[in-house]
């Protein structure tokens, strides 16, 4: 039984869609591109952003179940992590208790083992929804429920989940 659950953001709640500062849009900046573009934009910085349905859809039936669920993000700059707050909440308000945040990518699976360690809690009733291979790997590999959202948007994340004892609604 998964009792929490951890969402990524980026390509995960969010299609990455981003104003250019030239009358068009982006996917994205190179790290240099990416700073101006949070320190320029402050909190407005994912409003562009869409809202991946099928995510949310998905969210809202482990909520709906009693799953605690989070923000799990790498974010770097001050001005990111406002930004992302504020997508959370304009888009997905009352599904998510906390958004937490680390410095890479490499951070959340020990931040996912602490918090289930914290809670009494098995590895494998946490669930980590990521479309970062090498994260869901690292996860897989420690034993956390992973699911790629790319499942989710194929309609395979029931059947990957049951296969390993956990049923959704």
């Amino acid at each position: 039984m998964i009792k929490i659950a951890f969402f990524d953001i980026d390509g995960t709640l969010s299609a990455p869609c981003y104003p250019d500062g030239k009358g068009g849009l982006v996917i994205g900046f190179s790290v240099e591109g990416w700073e101006t573009y949070c320190n320029a934009s402050d909190d407005e910085g994912y409003l562009s952003c869409g809202v991946i349905t099928p995510v949310k859809e998905f969210a809202e039936s482990l909520a709906a179940q009693g799953t605690e669920l989070f923000i799990l993000s790498a974010a770097t700059y001050g001005s990111e992590k406002k930004a992302k707050r504020r997508f959370i909440n304009e888009y997905y308000p009352s599904i998510f208790k906390e958004c937490l945040f680390t410095d890479h990518e490499n951070e959340k699976v020990p931040l996912i083992l602490q918090m289930a360690a914290d809670r009494g809690l098995l590895p494998e009733n946490c669930l980590l929804v990521e479309d970062t291979y090498n994260t869901l790997l690292s996860a897989n590999d420690s034993g956390i429920t992973s699911l790629h959202v790319s499942n989710i948007m194929a309609g395979n994340h029931i059947k990957l989940l049951s296969a390993k004892g956990v049923y959704i609604q």
